[in-house]
This record gives structure tokens, C-alpha cells and sequence, in this order.
């Protein structure tokens, strides 16, 4: 430091003590942080930094321009410097909107406190100044240099005032060459200042102030495009500081510690910056919060406003056909207004629907000639409720008049806004058990989508009395899972809440459990091929012949079952596939309920026996609702179907069996059907088929190989297929159950479930107040479908002593890894919805889809209209398996690993895909990738 400030020091800072003057003593102007990040990169590849004398100034460009070339010292007189932005070329662009990384972005952290004491206790954060590791500035730099691999260096300046400020300095370069488009850089790098503030409170340990509250770094400076001070530079007091230095003074801001690393640490993989952080909200899994489609508003008026409606309408038909009555529909989820036709109709028939202008006549027609309305009757609804807001106020200013305001009262909505404040697990499952009985009430049918392990049902199996006694309808409640195992689990939860007068059973299939008995019991199994070859119309009246014993046990269990439940109602837990053969009224649907075994019950008893209430159907997928065949699958079907048309609507089975083998024999099933004859008859019932055809929507933007004759994708463009919905959650136009809510994590199901069933009431959600986990990521070149087994046992093996921890691996490749290797290995399928992963540590690997898979994604694209599902798939494949052990369900300490090719990683960040991740990524290369990704 130049020796004309000693006199100043010596003034204003030795009263404060030795170690604080020698701290200003070896002070400086020069900076690295000055020399080597700000001045290169003042003005350069279409950004600067906007440098300025005051605080209060435009970001110009014009200073930078002008000093780029200079010297430290013609820096001096500045006061001011911002992170890198884009220059505005006439497009009057806010300063936010030209945010950019460029190549370093310095955060910059002060503590604003006019206190003598506090202004000391910053200047011991420096010390001890030659042992400077221990100081807790050192110890700040140690922590930030072992666990960055883009950490260059910490400045700590004075500048006049009553403060330090601290500059954090990381470079861009490795971050961008994998990222060559960031998002939003503005929001991103406000997020990662608000990361790295939780660091640097919690190694500097600011006291409280004087009221206890704890002090915290000033907040304006987390925006990129702020001024900060420029170390070097120069303040001009505009009035005296808590030093005593007089209004008018020029202070320099000198340096009064700094250090900068020449290398990376050896240790440090990871880089700061996080792309889900940057990532620009997408519509790839942005919850929507409730999206009710073409319903209205629902069942939420009040009797006033049906009646101030009703008088409205009574006011526009004066005649026949005349308003008997506006009425919500529980069945058709909207609202009707009902007509009679003349004096002595007595049954009023003729409707208007919420979506329609005009009176549908039914009956015998009126005299009258019925008007049409101005605007759909829901339209008009809402129209008439603004007049009434405004006619009655003050007492119906409550009164809600928009779509937006009538939304706010469904209980969806309150529940979302509840879910959006959480601040912890416990709270999601209280706003979720306090909404779900009023809005499986309200809608006929619900999806619900949110995090993994958010308790969605397990809060309807918590509120489970008081939904069904919402819905007051006779009938069961079924509870359906993927598989058995899941079924198992739910149905001890369930058993374990005690609920009074329920009891949980998991009913099983006759299949599943014929096939449980032979084997118990040593025997073999009647296939149904053995049956019919036989001559016998089903599997069951065989085994009636040929196995009693069989029916004993069938008759033990049976009797076990009900003996447990007693004189209480069941639950039935199952699995999907027993729930989409509800309305076939088949042998499973039977074969549990407590009067089958009696001689004198009949199937119309037993059918009676086992009508839901209500149907929850956990983890759909897209299959829940659809089904999708290539076009030579449907052309194989229609020739097998055109054989012999009338063999098909009934039960000819010996005949249907024929038929399918002749024709198979004929012209061999093509890869996409099933063998099961079972699966063919179904795909040949009723149904309406639409054709669609497969185009690239540019979702693989970077490919597995730049060979465009290698590329396995190409050939899946074009191609046809045909797509339909299952429907089996309606028999003759009527809902299998009075209530029926969908649950998933995903969007792509999601997407699908909405384009299926146009009336669905959807509640999406997320909870942005709780933080975020996060993800080891580890992009890799290596990570391919024939390498992914030596990769993953090559990343545990690099573990060293933590390999020693329990781990899982989730992989779609599993035959590439060591069959004797100990770690546990099991697919994405296999881990879904899965709570044996609680407390593991967890490596999963992504990689590009199968082409078949592809395919097949890119014809619900087709028929959904959309062209961002092979994207999205791969976000709900990553978020489902991050699931398994992080967010609600991290219990403690666990790690997990994404292995994903770096192709891909590339692809689904151009294309938006992190804006979709419910984790924080957390990047890691090691050095040679780090070196890689900067030459590339």
C-alpha cells in the first residue's frame, strides 16, 4: 500500500488496535480480482461489465469501453462494477434480461450494520493474517476451493463505509461448454448467490443484532446486474462514516484480503454452478396447480347466486319452455338447467347444458319457440355472478364473478395454495388430508400429480372414513397398485390405522391365486389352452372337475378372509389389472365377495356385493389409459379379425383359440402384439381406433452417433400407428365407481390421461417452499447401453470407503453388469413407486430410449399434440428414481448418482428438460472431463 494513506490509517484505524491498523497497513489497490476477471472481461465477445462512479446510474456499456484497455490505476476513480451483460443493441433491454455468465461471475456478499463493534468483528473474520488458512476467511476459501471445481478466488474489500464486501469469484468456461445456452441467467444466478449465502453464514457466524434477530447478507446485492464496489477503487463519503471520516473525503477501497488458487483442488469434482437452477420454466413438468379442462367451475355456487341465476334465466324464457330449475350435474360435472315444456309437464326433461346456447327439447315440444342465449350458459353463469357481486355489496363482495375467483373456492385450489406455503413434509400431508375428502367429494374423477413419497395415498388412506362418508354413496372402496407386493404393503398401512368398522384385504386375481395353490399343494396347473382343448368352456369349471382340492383351499381361504374381516366392510387392495376387469363382471370380481360360496347367491348378488364407491389408482402409466399398436399390428388384427366376424362379441373361445392359430400360422404375429390369446381378444373389442403418424419433433437434438445412415431414430418418423382409449373405467356410459382419483409423480401419463378423459379434474403440484436434494450428476461418454454395467461398478468402485455403504443400482441395462458383483441391481420399472429404498444410497444410469421405445412415445405425441414427450419421459424416469431416496423420502444422510450420457445430458438441457427436475443437479467431472470440456 502506497505510503500516502499510512497518515489516514494511522488517524482512523489504529484506535481500533494493532492488528487492524497492520491490516490496513499491507493493504492494496492492486487486485487479481481487478487485473485478472473484471478488466478482461470489461468489454468482450458482445458483453461488458458496466463500470460507474455512482451508485445510481444506467448500466452503460460506455466506461468499460473506454478503460478495457487501460492500466489498474486508471481504474482507481470508479466506485462501481456489475457482473457480465449482453450489450442491448437497441432492443431497450431491461438489465435482468442481459444477464449473462460470461467468463466469471463474482458474488458479492455484505453485511450492512453501523456499529463500531460489528465493524471490528468483520476485520477478525480476516484474521490471523499470516496464518491465513485458519482465519475464517481462509476457512471460507478451504471450503469453497475442496468442494468447487470452478472456485477461483475470494477478494475482501473496505470501501469507505462500515462494511467489508465480500467478492466470491467462479469461472464459466467449464460450466458453458457443457451448457452452451443458459436459461435464465438472472434467476439462476440469484439462486446460486442465495446457495453459496447459506456457506458463508454458516463459516462466518455474523453476530445477531441488538434485537436477536440474526444479521443476513444485504439481499440487493444476490442480483447479478447490481452495482457492487470495485476493489481498487475509489468512494467519495457523502456523509461521515462510523470511523469519523468527514463528508467529501475520497477513500480508496483497497484490498485487504485476497487469494486466488493457480489449480483446481485435487479433491474437488463438482462444479457451483447447478443446471436446474438456470433452467427457464417449461411446460415439461411446471405444475399447473388445477386445471379442470372443460369444466367450468364445478359445484361451488352458493344457494343465492343458483337463485339470483335462476331468476335471470326465468327473465329470458318467460314462456314454455320454461325454468324449472338450475341444477349441478354429479354424474356429467357441470351444471343444467332444466325446462318444462308446457303446464302439465311434470317430469321436466328438456335441459340446457353450461356449454350450450340453447334449450335441448325432450318430450313433447312446447308451444314456445325457445331463444338462445348470448354466450354458453356458463358463460352467463359467471356474468350474472359479477352483476350480483355489484348489486349486493357490501354483504356479497365475497361473491366470486371470474374464473380465476371461482376457482380460488374449489377445494383443489385451497389445497394447492396450502401445499405452495409447506414449508416441511408434515405440512403437505396436513393440507393434502384436509383438502382431498372435500375434492373427492366434489369431482367424479381426479388425477393427482406430485412429488415422489408426498403422501398422496397415503393421505386418502388416512382420511379414507371420512372421504367415503363424503361421498355417501353405497359401494366398496379398491385401492389398486402395480403389483402385488405394493398391494401387500398398502393393505398393512392401511390395517395399521385402525380406521373403525373397515378392514383392508388385498383381493386377488383367480389367476394369481390358482397359481399360489398348485403350488402349495404340488400340483400342476390347468393352463386355459388345457381347458378349452378339453372342451370346457373356462379354466374354473376344470379345475371344479379335476381339482377339489384346489377348491378346498380356494374355500379356506376364502372363509380366512372373512373370518378376519367379521361383521366389518372391506377395502380391497389389488392391482391394476383387476381393476380394468371391474366391469367385465368376471370370476376375480366374484370370487372374494362373502356370498360366493352360498348355493343360493346368484352372480347379479355377488356383483351387488363388490359396486365401488370409490377406485384409487396409484402409479399410472401410459398404458393405464391407452393402448398403442403399430399399424401392422392393427392391419394383423383387422385380417385375424376379418377370418370369422361374429366369432368375436362372445364367449366362442374353442373357435377364437382356433382362429388365432390358423392365422398366426398364416401371417405370424408381428413383435408388438402379445402371445397371450387373452391380450388379442381384448385388443379386438369395442373401441374406437385413430391412426397417427410419427414425425421428428427434435426432442434427440444430439443423436448417439453423428452418422445420419447409423441413426437408429430416423427410421421410427413416419411410421404409423393407431391409438385408443381403454375405457375401462366406465361400463354402458357409467363410471365403475362413483368416485374414481388417478395418482402419479409423472407428466407423460398425466398428458395422456387428460387427452383420454376429457372431463378429468386434474390437481397438479409441486412444493416450491421446501429445499430442494440433491443429485450427484456425473455426465459421461462411457454411458452406453453395452458399457453401462463396467461404468457403474467402475463409479462404486471409485467410492473407496463409502462403497462400503449400503448401495442400489437402478439400471434398464442389467445384463451388462457382473452377475457376481454384490451390489444389488434392479430396473427403473422395478424401483417405481418403491419404499424398500428408503435410507440407501442409490446410483441410477440414463441413457438415449430404445428405438421400439422411441417409437412408440413419439405416437403419443401424435395423437396428444404434442412434441416434448420423449424429453418429458426421460424427466419422470429421473425424478421417479431420485425419488426412491431423496425428498420426502431421505431419511438421513444418502447419496445419489446419475450416470447419464453425455449426448443425452446435452440434449434434454437445450431442450428445456431441467426446468422439470424436483432435484438440484450437482455437475461433477474429474479432471480430464473438466480439461475436455474446456478445449471443446
Amino acid at each position: 500500500m502506497s505510503a500516502d494513506y499510512l497518515p489516514l490509517w494511522n488517524q482512523y484505524i489504529r484506535p481500533l488496535g494493532e492488528n487492524y491498523f497492520r491490516l490496513f497497513a499491507n493493504s492494496s489497490r492492486a487486485s487479481k480480482l481487478l487485473s485478472d476477471v473484471i478488466i478482461p472481461s470489461a468489454c468482450w465477445d458482445g458483453s461488458y461489465r458496466s463500470i460507474s462512479k455512482k451508485a445510481k446510474a444506467s448500466r452503460t456499456h460506455v466506461h468499460a469501453v473506454r478503460l478495457r484497455r487501460e492500466l489498474q490505476e486508471a481504474w482507481y476513480p470508479y466506485a462501481f462494477f456489475t457482473n457480465s451483460l449482453e450489450l442491448d443493441r437497441g432492443r431497450d433491454l431491461a438489465p435482468k434480461d442481459r444477464t449473462i455468465l460470461g467468463k466469471h461471475v463474482v458474488f458479492t456478499y455484505e453485511y450492512d450494520r453501523d456499529e463500531l463493534p460489528f465493524f471490528q468483528e468483520q476485520l477478525e473474520w480476516l484474521l490471523p493474517k499470516k496464518a491465513w488458512e485458519k482465519s475464517k476467511i481462509g476457512k471460507l476459501f478451504y471450503l469453497c476451493s475442496e468442494q468447487w471445481a470452478d472456485f477461483v478466488g475470494i477478494t475482501v474489500a473496505w470501501s469507505g463505509g462500515k462494511s467489508l464486501h465480500i467478492h466470491i469469484t467462479f469461472e464459466c468456461k467449464t460450466y458453458q461448454s457443457l451448457h452452451p445456452v443458459v436459461g435464465s441467467a438472472h434467476a439462476g444466478l440469484m439462486a446460486h448467490w442465495e446457495m453459496l449465502a447459506k456457506e458463508v453464514q454458516a463459516i462466518l457466524k455474523p453476530s445477531a443484532n441488538s434485537d436477536g434477530v440474526p444479521i443476513k447478507p444485504d439481499p440487493s446485492l444476490k442480483v447479478p446486474g447490481a452495482f457492487r464496489r470495485l476493489p481498487g477503487g475509489t468512494r467519495l463519503l457523502e456523509k461521515d462514516n462510523l470511523l469519523g471520516m468527514p463528508t467529501g473525503m475520497e477513500v480508496p477501497q483497497v484490498v485487504l484480503w485476497e487469494r486466488f488458487r493457480d489449480r483446481a483442488h485435487p479433491k474437488a469434482s463438482m462444479l457451483f454452478f447447478q443446471p436446474t437452477k438456470f433452467a427457464k420454466a417449461s411446460r415439461i413438468a411446471r405444475p399447473q396447480g388445477v386445471a379442470a379442462n372443460s369444466i367450468s367451475f364445478g359445484n361451488v355456487l352458493q344457494r343465492a347466486e343458483i337463485d339470483y341465476c335462476e331468476d335471470r334465466l326465468r327473465e329470458i324464457y318467460t314462456g314454455y319452455p320454461q325454468l324449472d330449475r338450475l341444477q349441478f350435474d354429479d354424474t356429467r360435472r357441470l351444471w343444467i338447467a332444466h325446462f318444462r315444456n308446457s303446464a302439465a309437464d311434470r317430469n321436466p326433461s328438456s335441459v340446457m347444458l353450461e356449454t350450450h346456447c340453447t334449450v335441448q327439447i325432450n318430450g313433447n315440444p312446447s308451444a314456445g319457440t325457445a331463444r338462445k342465449l348470448e354466450h354458453p350458459l356458463g358463460e352467463m353463469i359467471k356474468l350474472w355472478l359479477a352483476r350480483f357481486r355489484k348489486e349486493r355489496r357490501p354483504e356479497a363482495q365475497s361473491v366470486a364473478a371470474n374464473d380465476d375467483d371461482l376457482h380460488a373456492r374449489h377445494p383443489g385450489s385451497q389445497m394447492i395454495s396450502a401445499i405452495n406455503g409447506a414449508a416441511d413434509a408434515d405440512a403437505v400431508r396436513t393440507a393434502l388430508e384436509k383438502g382431498l375428502p372435500s375434492l373427492i367429494r366434489l369431482e367424479q374423477m381426479t388425477l393427482l400429480r406430485g412429488p415422489e413419497g408426498s403422501a398422496k395415498t397415503s393421505s386418502i388412506m388416512r382420511r379414507h372414513p371420512q372421504i367415503m362418508q363424503e361421498i355417501d354413496r353405497p359401494g366398496l372402496a379398491l385401492y389398486a397398485f402395480g403389483d402385488y407386493a405394493n398391494a401387500e404393503e398398502k393393505c398393512d398401512a392401511f390395517n395399521s390405522l385402525s380406521h373403525p368398522g373397515v378392514h383392508g384385504v388385498v383381493w386377488k386375481s383367480f389367476s394369481r391365486t390358482y397359481a399360489e395353490i398348485c403350488k402349495e399343494l404340488g400340483l400342476g396347473e390347468i393352463s386355459y389352452d388345457d381347458a378349452i382343448k378339453a372342451g370346457n368352456q373356462s379354466r374354473w369349471s376344470m379345475v371344479e372337475r379335476k381339482q377339489p382340492k384346489v377348491l378346498h383351499a380356494l374355500k379356506q381361504r376364502h372363509a380366512n378372509m372373512w373370518a378376519a374381516i367379521g361383521d366389518r366392510e372391506p377395502v380391497l387392495f389389488t392391482v391394476h389389472d383387476v381393476a380394468y376387469g371391474w366391469r367385465d363382471y368376471g370370476r376375480t370380481r366374484r370370487l372374494w365377495t362373502r356370498s360366493f360360496w352360498e348355493e343360493a347367491a346368484d352372480d347379479g348378488q355377488q356383483i351387488s356385493e363388490t359396486d365401488l364407491a370409490m377406485l384409487v389408482h396409484d402409479e399410472i402409466k401410459i398404458s393405464t389409459f391407452v393402448d398403442a399398436i403399430p399399424a401392422e399390428a392393427y392391419d394383423w388384427l383387422q385380417a385375424l379379425k376379418a377370418r370369422n366376424p361374429a366369432i368375436w362379441d362372445g364367449a366362442h373361445y374353442a373357435v377364437q383359440r382356433e382362429t388365432i392359430a390358423e392365422h398366426n400360422a398364416a401371417a405370424p404375429k408381428p413383435a408388438a402384439i402379445e402371445a397371450d390369446d387373452h391380450e388379442i381378444r381384448r385388443l379386438l373389442g369395442p373401441g374406437d381406433w385413430a391412426r397417427v403418424t410419427t414425425k421428428d419433433t427434435e426432442e434427440y437434438v444430439t443423436r448417439t452417433c453423428d452418422d445420419p445412415a447409423k441413426d437408429v431414430y430416423a427410421r421410427s418418423h413416419g411410421r404409423g400407428w393407431y391409438v385408443r382409449n381403454r375405457n375401462w373405467w366406465s361400463h354402458v356410459g357409467n363410471p365403475i365407481a362413483e368416485r374414481i382419483v388417478f395418482l402419479t409423480t409423472e407428466l407423460v401419463p398425466a398428458t395422456v390421461a387428460k387427452r383420454a378423459m376429457p372431463r378429468l379434474y386434474e390437481v397438479d403440484f409441486e412444493t416450491p417452499s421446501i429445499t430442494r436434494d440433491k443429485v450427484e450428476v456425473r455426465p459421461n461418454r462411457k454411458v452406453v447401453a453395452e458399457k453401462i454395467g463396467s461404468v457403474a461398478q467402475a463409479e462404486w468402485e471409485g467410492l473407496g470407503k463409502c462403497a462400503s455403504a449400503e448401495w442400489t443400482v437402478i439400471s434398464n441395462r442389467k445384463g451388462t453388469f457382473d452377475p457376481v458383483w454384490k451390489v444389488e441391481v434392479m430396473s427403473h420399472a422395478a424401483a417405481r413407486g418403491s419404499n424398500a429404498l428408503l435410507s440407501k444410497n442409490i446410483i441410477q444410469t440414463c441413457t438415449f430410449m430404445s428405438p421400439a421405445q422411441y417409437e412408440q412415445v413419439q405416437a403419443i405425441n401424435a395423437w396428444t399434440g404434442r412434441d416434448d414427450l420423449v424429453v418429458a419421459s426421460h424427466v419422470d424416469e429421473i425424478n421417479q428414481t431420485c425419488g426412491r431416496n431423496l425428498g420426502f423420502r431421505r431419511t438421513g444422510a444418502e447419496r445419489h448418482i446419475l450416470l447419464i450420457n453425455r449426448r443425452l445430458y446435452a440434449t434434454l438441457e437445450a431442450r428445456g428438460a431441467f426446468a422439470g427436475m424436483r432435484y438440484d443437479f450437482e455437475l461433477h467431472l474429474d479432471t480430464e472431463e473438466r480439461r475436455e470440456a474446456r478445449r471443446s
